[in-house]
């Protein structure tokens, strides 16, 4: 979705209506950018440390508290 608005030109002076407003939290992940409607955040919380989990694959990299 945030594709569609990437290339739009945006002046300054354009009226904004603001009944049709939506606000959006936008973040990456990787090469790829993503949003999600702001009234859908619950929290946004700083990074954790990963707690490692003994006897697993070294892939598995261990968890983290959400």
């Amino acid at each position: 979705m945030l594709k569609e608005f990437e290339n739009e030109p945006y002046d300054s002076g354009d009226k904004i209506n603001m009944d049709n407003l939506e606000q959006y939290l936008s973040f990456a992940l990787g090469d790829e950018e993503y949003g999600v409607e702001i009234l859908r955040v619950q929290e946004i919380r700083s990074w954790e440390p990963v707690s490692r989990i003994p006897n697993v694959p070294s892939y598995e990299k261990g968890v983290v508290n959400l």
